[in-house]
């Protein structure tokens, strides 16, 4: 149960990371028209410092994620434990992508 709420966190986390580096694409859009000048260039600053802030708290949480796991390995099959720790690590990986 704990890491199931584990696991729903970090999706979370991931789809939060992933639309906010949608938001720095739309204002690149943006900036595009008003030939990168103005106040559009500030806010894409500040959306892209929150996107690099966002991705680094998902990738700590990613560790809790992991560790989590494998301090109850015991309780999955080596297969599962495998399997989980993919899903946890593609899931770190869309968050990097971002």
């Amino acid at each position: 149960d704990e890491l199931k709420d584990l696991l729903l966190e970090l999706v979370d986390r991931v789809i939060s990371v992933v639309k906010r580096a949608k938001d720095a694409i739309s204002e690149l859009d943006v900036l595009l028209e008003s030939s990168f000048e103005g106040p559009e260039v500030q806010k894409l600053i500040g959306i892209i410092d929150e996107v690099c802030r966002l991705e680094h708290t998902t990738d700590e949480f990613e560790k809790k994620v992991t560790k989590s796991i494998l301090q109850n390995e015991d309780k999955f099959s080596p297969a599962e434990l495998w399997l989980w720790l993919k899903v946890v690590a593609k899931l770190g990986d869309l968050a990097n992508y971002s």
